[in-house]
């Protein structure tokens, strides 16, 4: 198992309107592959360089977990 540092970019209206569903759509993709969530957590929310998919704000969720090496190209 590797220690890794994920950042991930969610959609701020759906964080907006219900962290917790749109953070466990995160965390179940880790879990999927065998990692275990050291500690995460909401780091900012910001205006994009440049839309994605129309949305020009995005929220920022910073997670450090374990995993096995293999779970890296899987998770991305």
């Amino acid at each position: 198992m590797r220690t890794y540092e994920g950042m991930f970019l969610l959609d701020s209206s759906h964080a907006a309107k219900d962290w917790d569903a749109t953070v466990a759509v995160v965390n179940t993709t880790l879990e999927r592959y065998g990692a275990e969530l050291a500690l995460n957590g909401k780091w900012d929310e910001r205006k994009l360089a440049y839309p994605i998919k129309n949305q020009k704000r995005g929220t920022y969720y910073l997670a450090f977990f374990k995993a096995p090496t293999a779970a890296d190209a899987k998770i991305r």
